[in-house]
């Protein structure tokens, strides 16, 4: 069957948003998330149980990549004030497993 892994940190550096343009500037501002997201650790881990669909949070920021067969996607509600500010949105809880589909 599925295999569908969770983890409240990002498991990669590529799912961070925007994070190969921001390798340009890292080194110019004095807190970018970028510089410490996305853990090395996970990856191998979500590999190793054979996971193709894995669900991650803590960036606040929407993403959904696939990456070398692993989709990974986010739905993050973020802070009010930065959906306020339209850093991030929220547009609903997201359908990831439709037994009846499969």
């Amino acid at each position: 069957g599925m295999v569908i892994s969770f983890s409240h940190f990002l498991p990669r550096r590529e799912v961070i948003l925007g994070y190969h343009a921001s390798k340009l500037v890292r080194r110019k501002v004095r807190w970018n998330f970028s510089k410490i997201a996305g853990s090395a650790h996970l990856d191998p881990q979500i590999r190793a149980v054979g996971s193709s669909l894995h669900i991650y949070g803590h960036s606040h920021r929407n993403v959904t990549a696939t990456i070398d067969g692993v989709h990974y996607t986010s739905a993050q509600m973020g802070y009010p004030r930065e959906r306020a500010a339209g850093q991030c949105h929220f547009d609903g809880f997201k359908l990831v497993w439709d037994e009846s589909a499969a």
